[in-house]
């Protein structure tokens, strides 16, 4: 018994439990004013199971305005740690029966904005952001707010637009700073590959903040701009070194693990040793990272506690609490922890 497309109804089940289609829908949809025997529901779920019906999703939340489906637009899907952390927001929704659909900015304003745009058009009940989010979209954040879907910015400082779940990165480089600080480091550069439109200026204040605080000197001469990729970082790294051993320094700090694994193989082509001429520390501790030849000193971040922090934003949002009564944006921020291994270690002799 199926449909025009080859799958059961609401009629075909109605008919096979011989009761009205506003019973079966009733029954599906554990309405509170049904007023049918146990019996009756019973031979409804009987014969769901028995057709193997599956309510049109797409139709139902049409009817109802919901549609138990979020949007996630991420930087580069490519880059592991953004899909570390999908995979973890998909089980935090999925626990509340929601489901998500991911689209890729692919580390281009271009491409952001028309993933963005694609996103909002979809049958969503709303959308969390973990790329850049600067103001790059602000013309497609408006319209979005202006349709009343939830917003929920990840990685990222105060938005009015939406809640944001943030990460203390500024305390963990700190850490990073008081750790090569530790081992004898004076002379620390940067290899800094960032999303097209992401300004490089705050990237690079909280850089230096992070070393005065622990003491050491922020050298403008040793901060290297590259491609957000692992070539990009490794002729960035080469770079660094062209001033010889004198001046070179003696730790990099690369913006994220894939680009710290660049800059290792950059020192290791030029015949340098990690970490006893050159330490490195990277960010977002990536596997990959843990099982490198030389294992990736990084900062952690708390993806699952930071997944499930986010879709309590989104779930209170979304059911019509928070921002529909007036509410003001939110923004919680988790801390990162540093976690040190061999790719880090005393600065070589002067």
């Amino acid at each position: 018994m199926k449909g025009i497309n080859g799958r059961p109804t609401l009629q075909h089940v109605a008919r096979r439990a011989r009761v009205s289609i506003q019973t079966v829908s009733g029954v599906l949809n554990n309405r509170s004013d049904l007023w049918c025997s146990e019996a009756t529901i019973e031979r409804v779920r009987l014969a769901v199971a028995e057709l193997d019906y599956r309510p049109n999703a797409a139709a139902r939340g049409l009817r109802l305005g919901k549609f138990q489906t979020a949007g996630l637009l991420v930087e580069d899907v490519t880059n592991p740690h953004y899909m570390n952390f999908a995979r973890e927001l998909r089980r935090a929704l999925a626990a509340k029966g929601f489901s998500l659909v991911i689209e890729d900015a692919e580390l281009s304003l271009s491409a952001g904005s028309l993933a963005l745009e694609n996103l909002s058009r979809q049958n969503i009940d709303g959308l969390f952001v973990m790329a850049s989010s600067d103001g790059r979209f602000k013309r497609l954040y408006d319209g979005i707010a202006r349709v009343g879907l939830p917003l929920v910015f990840l990685g990222a400082r105060g938005h009015r637009y939406g809640d944001c779940v943030d990460l203390d990165y500024a305390a963990g480089l700190r850490e990073v700073a008081q750790h090569l600080a530790g081992l004898g480091h004076r002379r620390v550069g940067f290899v800094c590959g960032l999303p097209e439109g992401e300004r490089v200026a705050l990237r690079r204040r909280l850089y230096a903040r992070a070393l005065r605080d622990a003491g050491l000197r922020f050298r403008g001469a040793l901060f290297e701009e590259c491609e957000p990729s692992c070539e990009g970082a490794a002729r960035a790294t080469r770079a660094l070194l062209r001033d010889g051993p004198g001046r070179r320094p003696t730790a990099i700090i690369a913006v994220n693990d894939l680009l710290a694994i660049g800059a290792v193989r950059a020192l290791r082509e030029a015949g340098l040793d990690v970490p006893g001429d050159v330490s490195v520390v990277g960010n977002d501790n990536l596997s990959v990272g843990a099982h490198q030849p030389v294992a990736l000193t990084t900062l952690s971040a708390p993806l699952r506690r930071m997944a499930e922090v986010a879709a309590e934003c989104f779930l209170k949002r979304s059911h019509g609490k928070g921002k529909a009564k007036g509410e003001a944006p939110v923004t919680a921020k988790l801390p990162v922890e540093l976690v040190a291994r061999e790719s880090t270690g005393p600065a070589p002799p002067a």
